[in-house]
């Protein structure tokens, strides 16, 4: 039984994320969140929060459960004025 999956990962340059380029692909547990990749790359719990999440063109909550081959995107909103 597989016990991993790939996401494609792809984020603004706002969002300060080590290791990974955007646009990368990840391998992950399955049954993985959002949340979960969040906390795996890096991005602190109060920081989880201002992230809007994208799942193949869908907006998605963090609990949302990651499939093959998802493309998942991060967005953090920005204001001014």
């Amino acid at each position: 039984m597989k016990k991993t999956i790939n996401i494609q990962i792809s984020f603004t340059g706002v969002i300060d994320i080590k290791n990974i380029e955007s646009g990368s692909t990840l391998q992950i547990k399955l049954n993985s969140t959002i949340e979960d990749v969040l906390t795996t790359l890096g991005i602190k719990r109060e920081h989880k929060k201002y992230i809007i999440t994208i799942v193949n063109d869908e907006k998605r909550k963090q609990s949302y459960v990651l499939q093959d081959n998802d493309h998942l995107s991060l967005f953090l909103p920005i204001g001014g004025g």
